[in-house]
């Protein structure tokens, strides 16, 4: 009996940064959007509350960009093709992308 596995490419490691630097910027996104609703929506007496749910919500973001941080670092390293010092544009191109997109974001509200 022969058993045949399927052919599977192998993983693009810039493919997968850049979908987990995405995945970062979303749940950052998030953070601060239920950062923002707590702080609007908490009522005075629930000020201790507040300050715990606001200093869980800042070390979730304190996180998210070490990770970040670290995944970029990765990315640099795995890239392979570009020597040190070298310009990655697609990645810079990516970055400009992201940060227009929450400069467009911030002057919608």
């Amino acid at each position: 009996m022969t058993l045949h596995k399927p052919v599977t490419p192998p993983p693009d490691p810039r493919r997968e940064a850049a979908e987990a630097l995405e995945l970062f910027d979303l749940a950052s996104t998030i953070l601060r959007r239920l950062l923002e609703e707590i702080r609007a929506d908490a009522p005075a007496e629930s000020a201790r509350e507040l300050a715990s749910y606001t200093k869980d919500v800042s070390q979730a973001l304190k996180l998210l960009v070490t990770e970040r941080q670290n995944v970029e670092k990765l990315a640099r390293e795995q890239s392979g093709g570009l020597c040190a010092g070298a310009l990655d544009l697609g990645a810079a191109r990516d970055e400009i992308g992201r940060r227009l997109a929450r400069l467009r974001h911030a002057g919608d509200d």
